[in-house]
């Protein structure tokens, strides 16, 4: 069945492919196909030092929840000298580690949408907007998120603290417990129903 065989990929994937945590602490597993799965668990792990959880993408993206309770929040920015908030430049390192570059473009921010997801649920993304997605308190939550569109711009952008803070750049997304994302994935499948499995195999497919 396609549900079981979605799990074996992914499990098959384990051999070959390590999860890599996100700088606003959830954890990222390519699985093929422009696809990733993404794991927020219950309690917030490992993240970067200043919590800046607003960001945009050079890609737009569909997303298909597998288990939990996602909220989705979407953003639009105005400049303001005086703003609470600064625009960075997300600068590639090696691999997959980042650096925030300040911009020196301060602004203040209104959230235009906001959506919760359940088991089954999906949503689309633009590239360039922004927004955040975390779980509920207390809820493992997974998604697996599918690119639709490149964009030719390299570089996305995080709205972040107002003063840049150099150890922010100090966070490395490949340094973390490949036991402890093992174990939420574990918790991920066992508790994914049937149905909702074979929906996300046919979203990856697609």
């Amino acid at each position: 069945k396609m549900e079981k065989k979605l799990v074996k990929v992914i499990k098959g994937l384990l051999k070959t492919n390590q999860f890599r945590m996100h700088p606003n602490g959830f954890y990222q597993l390519d699985i093929g196909n422009n696809s990733r799965l993404h794991i927020w668990p219950p309690e917030k792990q490992e993240h970067q030092k200043n919590y800046n959880p607003i960001h945009d993408h050079t890609f737009s993206f569909d997303s298909f929840i597998l288990i939990g309770h996602l909220k989705h929040y979407e953003y639009d920015y105005m400049e303001d000298e005086d703003g609470e908030y600064q625009m960075y430049n997300v600068i590639p390192v090696e691999g997959n580690h980042t650096i925030m570059e300040p911009t020196g473009k301060f602004i203040n921010i209104i959230k235009s949408k906001e959506m919760h997801l359940l088991p089954g649920s999906r949503y689309t993304f633009e590239k360039h907007k922004f927004h955040e997605s975390v779980n509920e308190k207390g809820v493992l939550t997974a998604t697996i998120m599918k690119k639709t569109q490149q964009g030719y711009d390299l570089r996305a952008r995080i709205i972040g603290i107002r003063n840049h803070d150099p150890d922010d750049n100090s966070f490395d997304r490949t340094k973390i417990d490949q036991d402890k994302a093992h174990m939420y994935l574990e918790d991920v499948l066992a508790n994914t129903g049937k149905n909702i499995l074979y929906g996300a195999h046919k979203f990856i497919k697609k």
